[in-house]
């Protein structure tokens, strides 16, 4: 069976299949398209959101199938509309992957499957995502920022996520979000990324702009039960000189941020209900952070002389006892606000390594 190709104006799309189903380009266009020849963008006195909502249809865009939907390969989805999309398919993937698709709607973009398909949906702008589940692999990318539609969520099953949001922020805080498999988040220039988890999550790689201002918020535990936020990587996080974030929010959450190519450039608030563990190949800073159990942190992963020190620009209380290892020569440790509270006392090691030591609090 061939392709599919759909364009239409102002009114809505429903499209089913009992099986496999192929699209081509899929244009949804505004009523006034058709009457004036191309959009009234140019409308004196008027934002530009409220021109391009004059100009949008609230026609939705809707595929069902009972297999996979995918594209050809030259065609393209552009959706000028309010209405948003959705895409079920049943036992099947879905595969929107083409470079040229372009869901510029106000509305947001839901997807949907069952077994172990996956989903991959690429956008050419900035994407807004609506409920998404799938017990697959699910890859996202944009080039102009990712978000998610308010009251919507994101299920995952042991298949890995992936975002990419190209030059563009990645908006993942959604409290009813549940990533099952690890998750890895890429952008790049001045652009914040937040992820929230209802329960634990796993980090299969961050990666910013080293030198943006971009910060990194984590934060995990936010479900009915709230004991599950554990807080790990499997792949090294590489933040840009905003502040990072992460919040253990379970009862009974740790965190673990172990890997020995961690590059944390600006600084890092640790929460966690009981032990937090962090890595840096380099220098690290603490930001604000409240450790109930014990706080363990290497610098110097590296091992060069003289990159691993240790600051921090706010506070920092810790329950338990307060592990430093710091991993190269002649590092500096300096911890000295006033307002430190290392109740079980500071450990560092090895002192060969440590040519400044100062530390308040304890």
């Amino acid at each position: 069976r061939g392709a599919v190709s759909l364009i239409n104006e102002g009114a809505d799309i429903v499209i089913r299949d009992s099986g496999d189903l192929q699209l081509d380009d899929v244009i949804m266009m505004p009523a006034s398209f058709g009457q004036v020849g191309v959009p009234q963008f140019a409308i004196p006195q008027r934002s530009p959101l409220q021109r391009f909502l004059d100009n949008s249809g609230s026609g939705s865009l809707r595929v069902t199938t009972n297999g996979a939907i995918t594209q050809t390969t030259g065609g393209a989805i552009t959706l000028s509309s309010n209405g948003g999309a959705a895409f079920n398919a049943g036992a099947g993937e879905i595969n929107l992957g083409n470079a040229n698709n372009d869901f510029v709607s106000v509305g947001a973009v839901s997807l949907s499957n069952t077994g172990a398909n996956n989903i991959t949906i690429r956008d050419g702008g900035f994407l807004n995502l609506g409920a998404v589940t799938t017990s697959g692999n699910l890859s996202v990318q944009s080039s102009g920022g990712l978000a998610q539609a308010q009251n919507t969520t994101i299920l995952t099953g042991a298949g890995g996520s992936s975002f990419n949001a190209g030059n563009g922020m990645i908006t993942l805080n959604n409290v009813g979000n549940d990533f099952s498999g690890s998750v890895s988040l890429t952008n790049t220039g001045v652009q914040n990324i937040a992820i929230r988890d209802m329960n634990a999550l796993n980090l299969a790689g961050v990666s910013m702009t080293p030198t943006s201002l971009g910060s990194l918020t984590v934060v995990t535990g936010t479900g009915a039960s709230n004991n599950g936020g554990d807080i790990t990587q499997t792949g090294a996080i590489v933040t840009g000189t905003g502040a990072s974030s992460f919040i253990a929010g379970g009862s009974g959450s740790s965190i673990m941020l172990t890997n020995a190519s961690n590059d944390f450039r600006g600084s890092v608030g640790l929460f966690a209900w009981r032990d937090a563990s962090i890595t840096d190949v380099a220098s690290l800073q603490l930001g604000a952070s409240n450790v109930g159990g014990n706080l363990n942190v290497m610098v110097g992963a590296n091992g060069v002389s003289g990159t691993g020190n240790l600051t921090q620009n706010s506070a920092v209380t810790v329950q338990g006892v307060t592990s430093i290892n710091a991993g190269a020569h002649n590092t500096t440790i300096n911890l000295t606000n006033t307002g430190n509270r290392f109740v079980g006392g500071v450990e560092p090691t090895p002192m060969r390594n440590i040519t400044s030591y100062n530390v308040n609090g304890q």
